[in-house]
């Protein structure tokens, strides 16, 4: 019974989060906070979880458990950017899309989605697609008016096939 509170607890801490991320950067969020909107104290919070971040990476967990479960390689190799843009994460986006504008959290995503990616195949091809979406990804971090991941797939699957970044005005 014990290790069903446990994991209920953990859950009603990882929603809540997810649920203050929809209006609080990742950098503005205190341990504090969550505990008041969990209402639950600093223990509890601590017993589950070493800090923020061990809880961020818990909330990506969770977030992309059953896209990595049924993911097509295949897809993902012909239009990676596509294909994630697609991926049901109705209750994740709206939190997804904020946060992404904060650069603490941008980091910490892009390292837990690469580490995630990698924990499914060792084809070549697809290990290839990952380095390009990293390469595409600090490109368009660094562009006066970044793509958007989601609105603007097609356009970074297409610096994906051409091998060939747009200039931006």
């Amino acid at each position: 019974m014990a290790n069903k509170t446990a994991q209920l607890m953990r859950a009603h801490i990882i929603e809540t989060t997810i649920n203050i991320m929809r209006t609080v950067p990742f950098s503005k969020l205190s341990v504090k906070e969550i505990c008041q909107q969990a209402d639950i104290n600093r223990n509890t919070f601590y017993r589950h979880f070493h800090d923020k971040y061990d809880l961020l990476t818990a909330v990506f967990d969770v977030s992309f458990q059953a896209f990595f479960q049924n993911i097509d390689l295949e897809a993902f190799k012909r239009g990676p950017y596509a294909l994630l843009s697609n991926f049901e994460l109705s209750h994740y986006l709206t939190a997804l899309d904020f946060q992404l504008k904060d650069e603490e959290f941008k980091a910490q995503f892009n390292q837990e989605i690469f580490r995630q990616f990698f924990q499914l195949s060792d084809d070549p091809d697809f290990i290839w697609t990952l380095g390009q979406m990293f390469i595409v990804n600090l490109w368009n971090e660094n562009q006066a008016h970044p793509l958007n991941p989601i609105r603007d797939a097609d356009r970074l699957d297409e610096i994906i096939k051409t091998k060939h970044f747009p200039k931006q005005s």
